[in-house]
């Protein structure tokens, strides 16, 4: 697969690339995603109001206690975390000084269809805007409890994806990005992408994320596993300490065989079950299978926003 976009950009992508921004973040040790994550991470954010919101991908700001951003410029201001929003996957950040740089315009990813021509764009050294195409547009499933109805995916691939714009060719921001990847291709091999989620996933919810660091709909059950879907088997490969799925017993190694009572062989189904079975605190019931036994497993699920540190909101929940 080879992309073959135009390699002259617009004035309007031109002054789009200018409100992508780099962001590097702290999180405590103690924090849920520490150990997965890191305590230190760094990447990309796109200014979307003159206020100074940024919006960037989630796992750059989940469990953060500080922010810092920096600008084509060469601006650096602190920032402070607003929300991470697991459901889209996007996370907010807003700067605690004025920043020299105007927003983004907001776009749509509904402008980029298989086969058109975008721009990628990224902070730093590498500040410029880069030829892609957009090659595929699907449902991506994470194993981190997340589901995407439709993500973009593009190539070339590009190194520095995390939080990175991905422009129309009027220099519209229609998606941010998420991941390096393979997914297959028609020649029965794979090809290495980019996956970018659209920047509708966020924009209905801005003002309750903004207001409360939450969605104003009921949050989802979440148990706190890491997932595998490996072979038309569910494997647990890793639990979050003092999650709902480590206190009910579940350990990387369990496969689960149902839910509810009803099979499940694939992270989309299982998902989407759970998530039927009601809103965070519902219990989930499952079948387990180990070395040893089979056996049935009630994990009470949680609201997972009050397991990330959240600075203040932490110290209120105490």
């Amino acid at each position: 697969m080879k992309a073959k976009p135009s390699q002259t950009f617009s004035l309007q992508v031109r002054d789009a690339r200018d409100a992508v921004v780099g962001i590097s973040t702290r999180v405590p040790d103690e924090a849920v995603t520490s150990d997965m994550l890191g305590t230190l991470r760094s990447g990309h954010g796109i200014v979307i109001r003159d206020d100074g919101l940024i919006v960037t991908i989630g796992y750059l700001v989940v469990d953060a206690e500080s922010a810092w951003i920096r600008t084509a410029a060469g601006q650096v201001v602190p920032g402070y975390v607003v929300c991470y929003d697991h459901e889209s996957g996007l996370g907010l950040v807003r700067s605690c000084e004025p920043l020299a740089v105007a927003p983004a315009a907001i776009g749509a990813s509904a402008a980029l269809p298989v086969g058109a021509e975008a721009w990628f764009c990224s902070s730093g050294d590498g500040h410029v805007a880069q030829a892609t195409q957009v090659v595929s547009r699907h449902e991506f499933v994470g194993r981190w409890e997340y589901l995407l109805e439709e993500a973009l995916f593009t190539a070339p691939p590009h190194g520095n994806w995390a939080g990175a714009a991905l422009l129309d060719q009027a220099g519209r921001l229609c998606a941010v990005g998420s991941l390096l990847l393979q997914i297959p291709n028609t020649r029965g091999k794979k090809d290495t992408v980019n996956m970018f989620v659209p920047i509708e996933a966020i924009l209905p919810h801005l003002d309750s994320l903004i207001g409360t660091g939450t969605r104003a709909t009921p949050a989802r059950p979440w148990i706190g596993a890491l997932i595998q879907d490996d072979d038309e088997q569910l494997m647990v490969a890793g639990v979050h300490r003092d999650s709902p799925a480590d206190a009910a017993g579940l350990a990387p190694g369990d496969f689960i065989v149902s839910i509810d009572g009803h099979p499940v062989t694939d992270l989309t189904t299982f998902y989407r079950a759970m998530w039927r079975l009601g809103p965070a605190g519902c219990e989930i019931p499952l079948t387990i299978l180990t070395e040893e036994e089979t056996r049935e497993v009630r994990v009470k699920s949680a609201d997972r926003n009050l397991f990330h540190w959240r600075g203040a909101m932490k110290e209120a929940l105490q």
